[in-house]
């Protein structure tokens, strides 16, 4: 993906254009969409950006304009739509992008509408629908109010036309819009890897791994896969929607999510056709990329170093799920898995963990500096052992009760006092090969320790990005 190219994405550098290439280029656009609507008598769609100022390219519309073309070929995908003739410019004069295509212009208008609205960085983008009678539709005409100004609530072509606000001012508010676009893109992409990860890391007593299928009949590492490639775009909503609710108290955040996460397991019912494969994970990733993104709300957050901490990610979501234990006593809710084991045995699952801030994790992540010496892989099997020993995992005592609890809790323990598997990655793996076995005859599987995992995964990767003060987003590869 493009993303994998940007680090500068928010420099405005480049070089002023005279007004008349500016009307010129404004005119050889508009002879191209009169050919296309004259001879192909279809919709003709047109982007271009709104870029304040005389340079009209530089690395941020460079993205920007990407981004608009990804979210274009989504919506061609998804209406199964070849265009019948296209242009794509990346000019000095301005990025552009025309389409010949066979769907009703009413019909796409209301599409490209919905995209406007789907995510703050559309608002750079200015896309037209055209009849092809020549006819430009307009949001008024579907009784949706005229784009507002990027700074304040009036229509942003009065606001433009009577130069309200300074040039300064707008582009900051475009260089916040696409850092926080391009976080919610790349943080998207390294939470769906981190699932994947997990599902990959082989052996894992009772999980799913790329051997077996573990203690589940129903799941495979391929159908893992699939799930969390479909997850990606809504754990950048999540973020996204962490960045847009910044300015609402803490209190009303879970709430407000809880519709996304919805939205999130539904889409991933879909691909599983009904198999609960990340379920608890979408619990978990939601809450920690909305607290990213509450926090990469704060102006100008790539200047400041150290920007994302452990500490205070995981504190901000104990502070959203304050009281999400309730919800295992107050009869309110339907009665799920998690509600009728807190009746039974008093553990409060997920739910206690994050209103807890994930004190588990935060516990044994220091794993990963301590064993630093050792392959990431061999870091991972030790932190899985210590979360099954220490993990009062809701997924065990659905399965096997208590005694399945003691078992796997008692053999992770004895384990981790083997001093052999802290040098001995081959020897680690046959203990583990065995443990397998074993909790496939018993049929347990630490399915709440494997959601910790793939976040640890997640939160390490996230931790090595460096925040400098060049205006880059270096994202650390190694």
């Amino acid at each position: 993906m493009y993303l994998e190219n940007f680090y500068n994405i928010t420099s405005l550098q480049g070089s002023d254009v005279p007004l008349l290439e500016l009307l010129d280029a404004k005119e050889k656009r508009a002879r191209l969409q009169k050919k296309y609507c004259e001879t192909y008598k279809k919709s003709v769609l047109s982007v271009t950006l709104v870029a304040m100022g005389g340079v009209k390219r530089n690395p941020l519309l460079d993205y920007v304009f990407k981004r608009a073309l990804d979210r274009l070929n989504t919506l061609f995908q998804m209406l199964k739509i070849v265009p019948l003739a296209q242009s794509i410019q990346f000019l000095s004069t301005g990025h552009e992008a025309i389409f010949a295509l066979s769907i009703d212009p009413r019909l796409l208008k209301q599409y490209c509408i919905e995209i406007e609205e789907s995510l703050p960085l559309a608002r750079l983008w200015d896309i037209d629908v055209i009849t092809p009678t020549g006819e430009i539709l307009n949001r008024t005409d579907f009784y949706v109010p005229a784009r507002s100004c990027l700074l304040c609530d009036d229509n942003a072509k009065i606001c433009a036309r009577n130069r309200k606000h300074s040039l300064a001012d707008l582009h900051n508010y475009m260089q916040n819009l696409v850092a926080q676009d391009y976080l919610a893109e790349k943080l998207a992409y390294h939470a769906s890897d981190a699932l994947v990860e997990e599902a990959c890391l082989t052996p894992k007593p009772g999980l799913v791994d790329a051997k077996n299928t573990g203690a589940h009949q129903d799941m495979n590492v391929r159908l893992l896969q699939q799930s969390a490639r479909v997850l990606r775009p809504y754990f950048a909503k999540f973020i996204r929607f962490g960045q847009q609710t910044a300015h609402l108290p803490i209190s009303e955040i879970l709430s407000r999510l809880r519709p996304l996460g919805i939205k999130a397991e539904d889409a991933m019912f879909l691909v599983t056709k009904g198999v609960n494969t990340h379920k608890g994970a979408v619990f978990s990733f939601g809450l920690v990329c909305t607290a990213i993104g509450r926090l990469s709300s704060t102006k100008n957050f790539w200047h400041q170093d150290h920007f994302f901490t452990l500490e205070n990610i995981c504190n901000l979501v104990a502070e959203m799920c304050q009281g999400i234990t309730k919800e295992l006593t107050d009869g309110q809710y339907p009665v799920t898995a998690g509600i009728t084991l807190f009746k039974r045995y008093g553990v409060k699952g997920a739910r206690g963990e994050a209103e807890a801030g994930f004190p588990l994790l935060r516990k044994y992540f220091c794993i990963f500096d301590k064993y630093q010496h050792l392959s990431f892989e061999h870091q991972k099997f030790l932190f899985l052992l210590h979360l099954m020993h220490e993990n009062a995992d809701t997924n065990i005592l659905h399965r096997g009760g208590l005694d399945g609890l003691e078992f796997i809790q008692q053999h992770a323990k004895a384990l981790l006092e083997d001093n052999q598997i802290y040098h001995d990655l081959p020897y680690l793996k046959s203990r583990l090969e065995n443990f397998d076995t074993q909790c496939m005859e018993k049929n347990l599987s630490a399915g709440g320790s494997a959601d910790l995992l793939a976040l640890s995964i997640f939160l390490h990767a996230l931790l090595r990005i460096n925040f400098d003060h060049s205006n880059q987003i270096n994202f650390s590869e190694n």
